[in-house]
């Protein structure tokens, strides 16, 4: 039984998880009308899984792009951080290599990472606008 094909295809397909991936995480999600259903969707980032629930709160929200020029979308934050509040049984499956083994995430520490991750990403794009700004050139000198 040792020398069967089945268990050379085990042995050598049993390599731990932590050398095939390197970051994964889950986002197990329930339905806001129907508390019994729900879905997950895997992702290979917690920053993922951010922009997915604020793709999803735009779709539910039925949010419009502003303007034709830049195409953006501003988002209430309350708004967005009411909508991840009311989602039944949310959590993030996040894998940690160390251990091997999934580390569970309530609603609490997403809704907490969420705002640290908009409050970083917007300080960010300011930053970037400002400075964009500063080195501008003007498009005509009237001055002379």
């Amino acid at each position: 039984m040792e020398n069967s094909p089945n268990n050379s295809l085990i042995s050598e397909s049993s390599s731990p998880i932590s050398e095939r991936v390197e970051s994964h995480a889950i986002l197990m999600k329930g339905d806001i009308a129907k508390h019994t259903q729900g879905r997950y969707e895997e992702f290979q980032d917690i920053t993922q899984i951010f922009e997915k629930l604020i793709d999803d709160f735009i779709g539910f929200a039925e949010i419009k792009i502003t303007s034709k020029v830049r195409p953006f979308v501003e988002i209430p934050i309350t708004e967005l951080m009411a909508y991840i509040g009311k989602l039944q049984n949310t959590c993030v499956l996040m894998y940690c290599p160390r251990t091997n083994k999934y580390r569970t995430l309530d609603k609490k520490w997403i809704l907490s990472k969420m705002y640290i991750y908009l409050r970083s990403h917007t300080s960010a794009d300011l930053k970037k606008v400002q400075d964009k700004e500063k080195n501008m050139k003007p498009l005509a000198d009237f001055n002379n």
